[in-house]
């Protein structure tokens, strides 16, 4: 995709957006959030910051049960 600029109007205004850089309006009342979150928190399997499973012989930081630690 090439860089470049266009032009969108929003509540009879023109408002200019470059296509590497969008910016999202919403009106008001209208909501964009998470709603509803599923799963078990205290599966014990540990991670990594990349949210990948962390193996046995793995060494950094590492979530676990919610709870960050260092693993040497």
């Amino acid at each position: 995709m090439s860089a470049g600029t266009g032009l969108v109007a929003l509540n009879g205004e023109n408002y200019e957006f470059c296509y590497h850089a969008l910016q999202f309006f919403f009106p008001a009342g209208m909501t964009n959030g998470v709603e509803h979150i599923s799963g078990n928190r205290a599966s014990g399997v540990p991670y990594n910051l990349l949210g990948q499973p962390a193996g046995e012989g793995y060494k950094g930081v590492v979530i676990q049960n919610g709870q960050k630690y260092i693993s040497r």
